[in-house]
């Protein structure tokens, strides 16, 4: 169990890593691999201070978030997110955009691009994208602050019902 953690840990730190190095070109490093690290508990000690960091303030870093994936086809969703987070978030035009990254990565890894920047300032063509509706934004902040005390309150109370049998 303990090399499980240990790989979960070093998947994070990669994310991590690649999140700092990314951020001065305004590339968003959300995770690498989230089906490991999600719902584990893991993400949860090794990040604990990472997220709330003052020397990396991200609404300062990231003028927009680039969303992929099957959840952009849904509009209401995006323009939700986008609303809850305050920033824009924009889609691809390629309705397929893992394939084209692991293509960019093998581009950089032959040469044809210099870095990651140079390939996505190739290749890259932006589809639409949601801008936030700052008022939603000021409430979804003053309803969070609800949540986080309700969450810790109800986190040992939640872990009891689950040792319920039904």
């Amino acid at each position: 169990m303990s090399h499980y953690s240990a790989a979960k840990a070093a998947i994070i730190g990669l994310t991590q890593s690649l999140a700092y190095e990314l951020a001065g070109d305004s590339i968003n490093v959300n995770c690498i691999c989230p089906g490991i690290t999600e719902n584990t508990g893991v993400w949860d000690n090794v990040s604990a201070g990472y997220v709330e960091n003052p020397n990396m303030p991200m609404d300062k870093i990231v003028e927009k978030f680039v969303a992929i994936g099957g959840v952009t086809k849904n509009e209401f969703w995006m323009q939700n997110k986008a609303d809850m987070i305050g920033k824009p978030i924009e889609t691809p035009a390629i309705e397929e955009p893992t394939p084209l990254g692991a293509a960019i990565l093998a581009g950089i890894g032959v040469g044809l691009y210099r870095d990651v920047r140079d390939a996505y300032e190739k290749v890259y063509k932006p589809g639409k994208t949601y801008q936030p509706n700052l008022d939603l934004t000021e409430k979804y902040r003053r309803w969070f602050k609800t949540f986080e005390q309700i969450y810790p309150s109800l986190k040992k109370l939640n872990a009891q019902l689950r040792t319920f049998s039904t």
